[in-house]
């Protein structure tokens, strides 16, 4: 047995020498050199094979990748990922082992692994003039042959590593198969898209082809090449040919929608007939039936622009009443659709229309008054386009309340609800309706609160902003009082009532407000006092405690005619008994005494 030497054991010619081996099997002597503190490995191969390897076939590939003393080979010219030891690089003057890198451009001769009985690469030279041609690897056959496709080919999507080649056409499509008849006999060959003559004219099921047969000098393998269309197939599963308008396009396929029915259809970009399509383009193609049942457009080519039309649209403007609303909240979720109901030609009709024809992005509810075109669509159906709001809802109850927060970098925030008690709800910026001038904390502003569907959470819709003062109502002048008692956390609060809010907004709502005693009151049971939070307080980082002289301003609120205190600011600290200690715990932001 013998077996090849590590690098540093090469002659002058970057030829391996080979070495006797012990006669034993065991593993130190047949795949591991002696020195651990290198661990250099080396490959065990057969004398057979290794005297066959001058004169075996000399092949092509790309390093996919190296792992310390060994890495892996992807083929040119077969479907091989082929294993390689350090020890098996051919170095010259203008290539180093450092060269032999991830996407590296190779040639090698295959040998058999001893052990494993697995291919291996060996005498590995680097290859700066790339993969070979193609006519020192196929022969392709003189005769043009004529046959049927029995299986269509089609693109596939593989996981790709950056050091493999970008032209390896079978990484990339799934392989089809003709049949055809020669002296009397039948035979199958495949093909792929990557040997179709004209991308325009791809080759479908049971249409007849004409192709040249190309057969691998490695593998013996027989491919198909330079297929063309003869004659398209009659299929039953063709629906003849329709129109539409390109409404979405992706990497390899997109969607056309279609003129009679106002659904969307897909399609591969090897059906295209012509130039790359843009998204509005108009297109004519074929509807065909797959084996799963669904439809896709085959043999998609353009038409000039405006020769599809998919509706005839009025150019008067009509004013309806909403049925079937939309809510914004499920937008991207699915598709929604509404109703509106509407007079023409003096007979009151109900429409229905998309969600995408509708020009706001905010909510829409039953009652509301709508702008409106009237469409006609090919298929005769009616539909309502262009939907704008007119007027809000008068069924709808409206509630105040002023915005206290806005999420940086987000479009979303919180209001102060002046009805429920200060609850702060959320909204999204979807639901302004005050055009492009965007909300700012302190806005007083009107809305809608409803409970969404999503995650149980209580949301304010279709917000408007309200002049200054029409919420609450701050005197100017400054009031004298002392703190009774300051706020605490409210210990007995439910837990239930954390689902209905969003974020940080628990901490607020489970606050019990302090009270001040207005001076001038003879007791603290007279009634004149005022609540406050600790996020009226003009510094918070001076919170007043009970018995503390502070000052602040009256805040009205005009929805429920209640009084509180703001800009609380203290101005004579009350005398509190000091004691000493010593700190003995301290935590993030507390400690123990």
């Amino acid at each position: 047995m013998s077996r090849y030497t590590p690098r540093n054991s090469y002659d002058e010619d970057s030829q391996p020498l080979s070495g006797t081996g012990t006669g034993s099997h065991r593993r130190s002597s047949a795949g591991y050199s002696p020195s651990a503190s290198s661990r250099t490995y080396s490959i065990p191969v057969s004398s057979a094979s290794s005297a066959d390897s001058s004169t075996s076939v000399l092949e092509t590939g790309v390093i996919e990748k190296v792992m310390g003393r060994y890495g892996f080979i992807c083929c040119h010219d077969r479907d091989l990922r082929i294993f390689f030891h350090m020890s098996q690089l051919v170095t010259d003057e203008s290539h180093s082992t450092d060269d032999f890198k991830a996407g590296l451009e190779v040639e090698f001769k295959v040998d058999k692994d001893s052990r494993t009985t697995k291919p291996v690469a060996v005498q590995i030279r680097a290859n700066p003039a790339g993969q070979r041609p193609a006519v020192e690897r196929l022969s392709i056959s003189e005769r043009r042959y004529e046959g049927v496709v029995d299986c269509p080919a089609k693109p596939k999507q593989v996981r790709r590593t950056r050091s493999l080649p970008q032209n390896n056409s079978r990484a990339t499509y799934e392989m089809g198969r003709l049949s055809y008849r020669d002296n009397g006999e039948s035979f199958y060959v495949q093909f792929s898209l990557a040997n179709v003559a004209d991308k325009r004219f791809v080759p479908q099921q049971d249409d007849k082809v004409s192709f040249y047969i190309g057969i691998e000098k490695l593998t013996n393998r027989q491919e198909a090449f330079n297929v063309t269309v003869l004659e398209p197939a009659s299929s039953g599963s063709e629906q003849g040919t329709t129109r539409g308008i390109v409404r979405d396009l992706r990497d390899t396929f997109g969607f056309i929608e279609r003129v009679e029915t106002r659904t969307r259809i897909f399609f591969h970009f090897s059906e295209l007939m012509g130039a790359d399509p843009q998204v509005g383009d108009c297109v004519e193609f074929v509807v065909r039936e797959q084996q799963d049942g669904r439809q896709c457009a085959c043999r998609v080519s353009a038409l000039p622009d405006g020769s599809v039309k998919m509706e005839d649209i009025e150019s008067a403007e009509r004013v309806g009443t909403i049925e079937v609303g939309l809510d914004s909240a499920r937008k991207g979720e699915d598709s929604q659709t509404g109703r509106l109901k509407c007079i023409i030609n003096s007979r009151e009709e109900v429409l229905e229309f998309a969600d995408r024809e509708f020009e706001g992005s905010y909510t829409l509810s039953p009652g509301d008054r709508v702008y409106f075109h009237h469409c006609l669509t090919r298929n005769g159906q009616r539909r309502a386009v262009r939907v704008a709001l007119c007027e809000l809802s008068v069924d709808s109850p409206r509630e105040r309340g002023i915005i206290m927060t806005l999420k940086e970098g987000s479009h979303f925030g919180f209001v102060r609800c002046c009805e429920r008690e200060d609850l702060r709800v959320f909204f999204h910026f979807n639901e302004w309706l005050e055009g492009k001038t965007r909300p700012a904390p302190g806005d007083e502003v009107e809305f809608e609160f409803v409970e969404s569907h999503v995650q149980n959470q209580r949301r304010a819709i279709r917000i408007k902003r309200l002049e200054t003062g029409a919420v609450e109502y701050i005197h100017e002048e400054f009031t004298h009082g002392i703190i009774q008692t300051a706020p605490k956390l409210n210990r007995s609060g439910s837990k239930g009532s954390v689902n209905s809010l969003s974020f940080n907004d628990t901490r607020e709502r489970e606050m019990e407000p302090g009270v001040i005693r207005i001076d001038g009151s003879a007791s603290p049971n007279d009634g004149m006092t005022v609540s406050y939070y600790e996020r009226d307080c003009s510094d918070p980082r001076t919170v007043p405690y009970p018995g503390d002289e502070v000052v602040f301003r009256l805040c009205e609120n005009k929805c429920t005619r209640t009084r509180t205190a703001v800009k609380v600011s203290v101005i004579r600290a009350a005398e509190m008994l000091t004691e000493r200690g010593a700190v003995v715990a301290l935590k993030t932001n507390f400690g123990f005494i």
